[in-house]
């Protein structure tokens, strides 16, 4: 037992002076004892020892705790825990869980300059999905930056719709790299194949909008009637509608409104495209009617300002498109009309335009588009002025949109009213040239049996 007690004390006093030279420093290493003496001193400190306490295998209470020159002396110890692995242990108070909304905070101040308020708050609905999904409040950076966040980022990403996960990606690279502030872990090409190009709406047929439209000639209330009449008429945004100001309005001699002019940059519009609508008769006695209820038309209050849902309209406060949406589906529940959203009115209202002959400059110029959108030189290069643009506004759609859906029939001859209903239906869509055909031949054969009174003329 004391041959192994003074080999344990050399070789730890020998490993001692090679880790102080390692590490750069000089050591001061005591003179080695002889072998006999150093087996004599071990062995009489151990027998001063309780016997409970006899450990000679580095516990408490053994061999590690009774020199002082040992005691600081270090150690190695390879335990989990210990040692110089202890640090190691212990990154996870340097590294806490993820704060979303430092991250949300941090995203918004990075990209205020660049995206608008409306596309944040869509970048960030969709990291909240992300966040939630994957419980990324219960991770650590370290963790989200490894291949753990980016197996749960693709995760997160099959489960969307294939024609959403292109969009879905990009929102979430922009919050990735401007919020959390890491590298974007996909790359879309290698991690998601080839997806799906972007699909179209198709427009929705006459005869949905003419439901609408037969509850808007109805709409006693001014504010619900000009707010889906906009977007039936023109085919504006939500976010259009929000932004427009009083000084977009311009008026004639007469002061009658007959045009709104708008700048994209200047609104705040969703793109910097401007507006240039010819307003039609329906339309422009209604928002008169409107300006005169509100007996305010100062130039930077909203055309159509924020309105609570006890009626209260605030004049100086800017409606947003929640609350647009929240007016568009009271109107809707009000009439008990099937489901239309504005997007697909505005797909409508771009058919109409086409079907009535509109330049793609006019065209744009009512929905609040760039007429170069399709690259080619023509579309670049002819850019009329805005004079022009509501001319040709005002010769194609004179009455707007559903004055081309509910055209006006004037009666120069003596035609019974009964001949008159078939051709506005079939005019409209409602019957087909053989039914339209038939009933006009029955028409025609009362007549021949009864001659037309001068009260029918």
């Amino acid at each position: 037992m004391n041959d192994g007690c003074g080999v344990a004390r050399t070789r730890r006093i020998a490993l001692s002076n090679a880790q102080g030279a390692k590490r750069g420093r000089k050591s001061k290493m005591k003179p080695v004892e002889s072998e006999e003496a150093a087996q004599a001193r071990v062995c009489k400190t151990v027998d001063l020892i309780p016997a409970e306490g006899n450990t000679l295998t580095g516990s408490e209470d053994g061999d590690n705790s009774l020199s002082q020159g040992i005691r600081n002396e270090p150690e190695q110890n390879t335990q989990l825990g210990t040692g110089e692995n202890q640090d190691s242990l212990f990154d996870d108070e340097d590294d806490p869980p993820l704060n979303i909304e430092a991250v949300e905070e941090r995203f918004i101040d990075r990209t205020k300059n660049r995206l608008k308020q409306t596309v944040q708050r869509e970048y960030l609905w969709k990291f909240r999905q992300l966040a939630t999904y994957i419980g990324m409040s219960k991770l650590t950076r370290r963790q989200i930056s490894s291949n753990k966040g980016k197996e749960l980022l693709l995760k997160f990403l099959e489960n969307e719709k294939p024609r959403t996960r292109r969009f879905s990606n990009a929102m979430l690279k922009s919050v990735w790299s401007y919020g959390l502030n890491l590298p974007y872990p996909i790359d879309s090409r290698r991690d998601l194949g080839k997806l799906p190009k972007v699909g179209r709406r198709c427009s929705p047929p006459d005869a949905l909008i003419e439901q609408w439209a037969r509850a808007v000639e109805k709409e006693e209330d001014l504010y619900l009637k000009l707010l889906v009449m906009s977007v039936m008429l023109h085919g504006w945004r939500p976010s259009h509608v929000c932004k427009l100001k009083q000084r977009n309005v311009r008026l004639d001699a007469g002061g009658m409104p007959v045009a709104i002019i708008a700048n994209g940059y200047d609104e705040g519009f969703k793109t910097n495209a401007p507006i240039i609508a010819h307003l039609c008769e329906n339309y422009s006695n209604s928002l008169m009617e409107f300006r005169k209820c509100l007996n305010s038309t100062l130039p930077e209050r909203p055309l159509l300002p924020f309105r609570s849902t006890t009626g209260v309209v605030s004049l100086d406060r800017e409606m947003t498109v929640d609350g647009f949406s929240r007016q568009w589906g009271r109107f809707r529940k009000k009439h008990c009309l099937p489901k239309l959203r504005p997007v697909d009115l505005r797909h409508w209202t771009a058919s109409v335009y086409r079907r009535a002959g509109l330049s793609k400059v006019a065209s744009a110029a009512f929905l609040g588009h760039y007429p170069s959108y399709g690259g080619s030189m023509r579309d670049w290069y002819d850019s009329p002025q805005d004079e022009d643009i509501l001319r040709e506004q005002q010769e194609r759609l004179p009455d707007g949109t559903l004055g081309f859906l509910f055209p006006k029939i004037e009666i120069t001859q003596g035609i019974p009213e009964e001949m008159l209903g078939v051709l506005g239906d079939y005019i409209a869509g409602k019957i087909g040239t053989m039914d339209m055909a038939s009933q006009m031949e029955t028409f025609r054969l009362r007549l021949l049996e009864k001659p037309i009174s001068n009260a029918q003329l």
